[in-house]
């Protein structure tokens, strides 16, 4: 007689993970520990982000709506695992089966999707702070949760639907603690082809498309950190997605690990045990995993558990941090920190520029800079005729070797403009020679007096020149104007009593009075540089 056929069963068997009534009484404690810690963990995640308006964030809304999802996905399996091991039986109606596969289909989904979700998140993040708030906006981030919603839903009901329509034979026993879509669509007699097809698919378009999205955006995340210099702004970019990460290769590790071994082994069990790591263990992880290096989360659990609970008023008085005055904050040495409404912004100290800049929150914005060389950049207000001097936080203009500032020029010292003086020496003959600071050292004994023929003082003396020899050794000179003198100030155009004091102070060291004959003539001039 062929094996009875009924599309519509009584219901399943449930083998579990052990079949060994001894280890049930064991593993009934166990489950329900990480059930409860589930469930707690992942409730005060919720509850956290929903009562701190700091956490009212992008990056906390994916948040605590994987907290949800982590909530229903263990309460769709541990439940009825639980009441089996405490009442030793393994029984579950078909439309339990069914409602249980609808489901884990459906919120096993909703956490691929929402893990690629704050992949992008973080990628948006750490690759494009400064148009984070733009991108991420509240409108997206509510458009990207339904969106996930409403293809999961989707999938999972054409799976119940294609599951419906399967007929199943007198053996109805599943060898897992709960029921797993292949397991229940390997128990039928009709053709299951259709309902591989679909199931192929569904995992092509729902896993393996979103995992290449959380590789990408990571890819992305990698270069930009790799572009930082400091060994400590990387860390802290790194520091931003370390969580996520985390969660992503637990998560995915597993799942992809028990269905690549499903494929190998027919040990049906050893897969049970495995699926545990993924249903069970990940969910039960996530709060920990989140919170752990988190400052905002832990603060926000703080004053959830401790506020609330213990209802102090010298503690409430403690709910405003200033991070900035506190040190609460990781600005960047480079930076100073300027404390803004629902937190903190890292600015760049005068003379230094932004270097990176990374997004933990919207109210955070991390800033690392570096010391702007002007000089070598070219970003400075230093004249043609002064020299570039880089400092740290800014820059000094300062006059060239043989130059000297001009009087009345902008003052400061990123303001300087410079002139250059020069001698031009006249020896009896045609011999011209120009002499000026910056070729050689000059050492004059003058005397000034008022000769006969010059329209207004001149300059006499005695010079001596460093490796000139003797040439004008003792010889008597004159300096006198450049052009004749104007009837207004009687010196000369390019002649001021301004420069001819600078003059007497930069190229003579010493009054010595000489008796004068045979002057040679010293013509004045300076040049400015344009």
């Amino acid at each position: 007689m062929g094996p009875e056929n009924d599309s519509r069963v009584s219901g399943f068997l449930l083998l579990g993970i052990s079949e060994d009534p001894r280890l049930q009484p064991g593993l009934f404690g166990l489950f329900l520990s990480m059930y409860l810690i589930t469930v707690l963990g992942n409730l005060l995640i919720i509850l956290a982000t929903a009562s701190d308006p700091r956490l009212h964030t992008p990056m906390y809304f994916f948040l605590s709506n994987l907290s949800f999802v982590d909530v229903c996905f263990t309460s769709t399996t541990v439940p009825k695992m639980l009441l089996n091991l405490h009442t030793h039986s393994q029984a579950i109606s078909y439309e339990e089966c069914i409602t249980q596969t609808h489901f884990f289909v459906l919120f096993s989904g909703l956490d691929i999707f929402l893990l690629t979700v704050m992949a992008y998140d973080r990628f948006v993040a750490i690759c494009h702070p400064l148009r984070y708030t733009a991108i991420m906006s509240p409108r997206l981030c509510v458009g990207l949760v339904l969106g996930s919603w409403l293809i999961n839903i989707t999938d999972s009901l054409l799976q119940s639907f294609m599951v419906l329509r399967l007929t199943f034979c007198t053996h109805l026993a599943i060898p897992h603690f709960f029921c797993e879509l292949n397991q229940v669509v390997h128990l039928a007699c009709s053709d299951t082809f259709p309902n591989d097809v679909v199931i192929y698919f569904g995992v092509l378009l729902l896993v393996c498309f979103p995992l290449a999205g959380i590789l990408y955006s990571y890819s992305q995340i990698v270069s930009s950190i790799r572009a930082i210099s400091s060994a400590e702004g990387k860390y802290k970019a790194f520091s931003t997605c370390a969580s996520h990460l985390s969660v992503v290769s637990l998560f995915y590790g597993t799942i992809l690990g028990v269905y690549l071994s499903s494929t190998v082994t027919q040990n049906s069990h050893s897969t049970g045990t495995a699926s545990v790591m993924y249903s069970v263990v990940t969910p039960m992880l996530n709060p920990f995993i989140y919170s752990l290096r988190n400052k905002d989360l832990k603060r926000a659990l703080n004053k959830l558990l401790v506020v609330d609970s213990m209802k102090m008023p010298s503690v409430r008085r403690l709910n405003y941090v200033n991070e900035c005055t506190s040190g609460h904050h990781s600005c960047h040495s480079s930076t100073l920190c300027l404390n803004k409404a629902g937190g903190y912004e890292c600015g760049c100290r005068r003379g230094w520029r932004p270097f990176f800049i990374w997004a933990t929150l919207p109210g955070q914005i991390h800033t690392q800079c570096e010391d702007v060389n002007e000089c070598t950049s070219g970003h400075h207000n230093c004249h043609s005729s002064a020299h570039c001097l880089n400092k740290a936080g800014g820059y000094e203009c300062r006059c060239r070797r043989g130059w000297r500032p001009i009087p009345g020029s902008p003052e400061g010292p990123t303001h300087t403009q410079c002139e250059a003086l020069t001698l031009e020496l006249q020896v009896p003959g045609d011999r011209q020679v120009t002499l000026s600071q910056n070729q050689t050292k000059m050492q004059l004994t003058w005397d000034l007096a008022q000769k006969p023929g010059h329209p207004g003082p001149a300059m006499v003396g005695l010079i001596s020149i460093p490796k000139m020899g003797k040439l004008l050794a003792e010889a008597p000179l004159v300096l006198e104007p450049a052009q004749e003198a104007t009837a207004e100030t009687n010196w000369g155009p390019h002649l001021t009593p301004a420069l001819l004091s600078d003059v007497i102070t930069a190229f003579l060291s010493h009054r010595d009075t000489q008796n004068l004959s045979s002057p040679v003539t010293f013509t004045f001039s300076h040049r400015v540089s344009a």
